[in-house]
């Protein structure tokens, strides 16, 4: 019963202090804010520019990328919605997430990708994480076994 008491009073408390920290607005300080001067470069128009990309390169982020496929057996299925897997290949072990559009298929025939189980065999193409050069998104994974 004591701890039942503990327990109420706690979370009335805690939800007295949600109620006060929304409620809370801060108010506008009466000191005058400084902003830091922005820094200047002098420009010559006449001097020569060296960089190591062509001009006409496109830069990075508006490249797009290419399809990545990996081959290897389905080591861990991560029962997310959409399903997340650990993959082993022979150059070392990949995370894969499904997307809710990744098909999935068997055969030629498309089946429910809640089929992928440790142990099956899959090829699975999709785009390279960004962040992980062993992570990618799924957008088709083909069940070999």
């Amino acid at each position: 019963m004591h701890f039942n008491t503990i327990l109420w009073g706690s979370l009335i408390g805690v939800g007295s202090l949600l109620l006060a920290c929304t409620s809370y607005q801060a108010a506008p300080s009466p000191l005058p804010t400084v902003q830091e001067p922005a820094a200047m470069s002098i420009y010559d128009p006449n001097q020569s520019v060296s960089s190591d990309q062509s001009v006409s390169s496109t830069p990075t982020a508006a490249t797009p990328q290419i399809a990545m496929i990996i081959e290897g057996t389905v080591e861990q299925v991560m029962e997310t919605s959409p399903l997340q897997l650990t993959v082993t290949t022979n150059s070392g072990r990949y995370y894969v997430a499904l997307q809710a559009n990744t098909t999935v298929t068997q055969q030629g025939n498309t089946i429910n990708p809640w089929s992928l189980k440790p142990g099956v065999r899959v090829q699975i193409s999709g785009q390279p994480s960004n962040f992980d050069s062993m992570a990618l998104t799924a957008q088709a994974v083909e069940i070999r076994s």
